[in-house]
């Protein structure tokens, strides 16, 4: 499905130049899905916006996720209907502006005879959710509507799960949410849909402190980490959204803790229709929860083919820790996923790539905030410290709203939205002339499909480098130096067998 391929000419290069020459209204520091929904919302009102990120789109958190765009079910255990609302609302929205590549998810969570899982138990979250997401299709494309939820018997919950081990399982909740196939190309839909509107973007550009006027953030020196030029880039607003660059920025402004979300993704398919949520064994109490559970879910979620498995939460201190998973957290991931003894048990060697990516802490070092914060931290500053991938537009909005008083928002329309195309050639030629790829990593891990499962294998990569010299000019020294980095980047640590 291809939807307007009009792209304006700013959406297609990096403009740190032009920040230094003009005062904007806004300036977005941060370019993961926090900031590109930012800087869509502000700029599509008729301010005047620029929008930085250290690295590449999308590249921290925003792409090490599960890539579900939940309708934010597990808030009834919380009895916090409102975040429920909003992440349904949220989940509508996101489905109308990418349809090409957020599509319907069935989920099933086995049940049993007792507890909260019990059949009972679960016919009243269904019903709570059907009462709650009554609008959830609301403006939605005919293919991508969510179906009503309902329960199955355990007959139908072996058929879905054929590699399930059934022991006392007696029924099972099947409920939607949605999944984005590529959800690299979505936080960069949201960046070119900002620059459509005007706004004026630089990956690989590092916020380095903030320029004030007395009191008041007026701006930020902005280094382009490329060429180590630098510019002063000045705005009445500054937005930050840097995730854990917001304490480099602003010590006393970022979240006190954090945690790091490791998730595995897998080349077997162990499962295929649906998404499995599976109970682990490890104790767990939800600090947040009315009802208390017990044990945390891990979930099972079928992905191009193959399986995306998580969510560990470990404590993480951005200023000592690694931020790439380590092998005893991998193992110990696999090794409580396969404690559950639902599906056959995960090998080292099925892992083909982590995602890892940090997460604003909540009441406990092993889980993640639930409250997005947005917090005025000087004049003329404003720190968000955003939750989930799913409800970033609807903090997006809020933000929106305050600094565009007075300003309607408009209605929705679709993201600009290009789908990879299959030649190394013309993929290379599309990702650096028209979607700001500058590193070889940019091409292979988030502007194309090549890197899902982990590094490709050597003569794509190799060739994808070439291709990447020829565009852009690199010697020998630096082609070397791009194939280094992404496999230093990208590389799983030995896991043993």
């Amino acid at each position: 499905m291809q939807i307007n391929e009009n792209f304006s000419a700013a959406a297609r290069s990096r403009n740190l130049a032009q920040m230094g020459t003009e005062n904007f209204d806004v300036l977005v520091v941060g370019g993961g899905i926090q900031g590109a929904t930012i800087a869509w919302a502000t700029a599509r009102r008729g301010l005047r916006v620029a929008l930085v990120e250290t690295a590449d789109w999308g590249a921290g958190a925003s792409a090490n996720s599960l890539k579900i765009i939940h309708g934010g079910l597990r808030y009834l255990q919380h009895a916090n209907l409102v975040r429920m609302r909003e992440s349904i609302r949220a989940r509508r929205r996101i489905i109308q502006l990418a349809p090409a590549t957020v599509e319907p998810l069935a989920c099933i969570m086995p049940g049993r005879g007792w507890g909260l899982r019990n059949p009972l138990a679960l016919l009243a979250a269904l019903t709570a959710n059907a009462v709650l997401s009554a609008d959830r299709n609301r403006g939605a494309p005919a293919n991508r509507r969510l179906p009503a939820g309902r329960l199955i018997s355990r007959r139908a919950l072996e058929a879905a799960f054929p590699l399930g081990i059934f022991r006392d399982e007696s029924a099972g909740m099947v409920w939607y949410d949605a999944i984005a196939q590529d959800i690299d190309r979505l936080t960069l839909a949201f960046v070119e849909a900002a620059a459509n509107f005007g706004a004026v973007t630089a990956n690989y550009a590092k916020a380095t402190q903030w320029l004030r006027d007395g009191d008041k953030v007026v701006g930020a020196a902005v280094e382009d980490t490329l060429t180590g030029l630098r510019h002063e880039v000045r705005a009445t607003h500054v937005v930050c959204s840097a995730g854990p660059g917001t304490l480099a920025l602003s010590p006393n402004a970022g979240a006190p803790r954090w945690v790091k979300a490791i998730n595995l993704v897998l080349k077997k398919p162990l499962v295929q229709d649906y998404a499995l949520a599976i109970e682990s064994k490890c104790e767990y109490r939800d600090s947040n929860a009315l009802i208390q559970r017990g044990h945390r879910n891990f979930f099972v979620v079928p992905w191009q083919g193959g399986t995306m498995v998580g969510t560990l939460y470990v404590p993480y201190d951005p200023a000592k820790d690694p931020l790439p998973a380590t092998a005893g957290e991998i193992l110990e991931l696999m090794k409580q996923v396969n404690e559950t003894g639902f599906l056959p048990p995960i090998q080292p060697g099925d892992i083909c790539r982590v995602h890892s990516g940090a997460q604003a802490a909540g009441k406990q070092d092993t889980e993640p905030a639930t409250q997005t914060q947005v917090l005025r931290a000087a004049p003329g500053l404003w720190v968000v410290q955003g939750v989930k991938y799913t409800t970033a537009l609807e903090t997006a909005d809020d933000v929106a709203d305050r600094l565009a008083r007075g300003r309607r928002r408009p209605a929705d329309e679709p993201l600009p939205w290009r789908e990879p195309p299959q030649d190394l050639a013309a993929l290379v030629a599309q990702a650096v002339d028209s979607e700001m790829a500058v590193r070889l990593e940019d091409v292979i891990m988030r502007r194309s499909h090549l890197g899902f499962f982990g590094l490709p294998d050597e003569a794509t990569v190799t060739s994808c480098a070439d291709a990447m010299a020829r565009r852009l000019g690199w010697d020998v020294a630096r082609r070397e130096a791009e194939i280094a980095a992404l496999r230093q980047a990208h590389s799983l640590p030995p896991l043993g067998e």
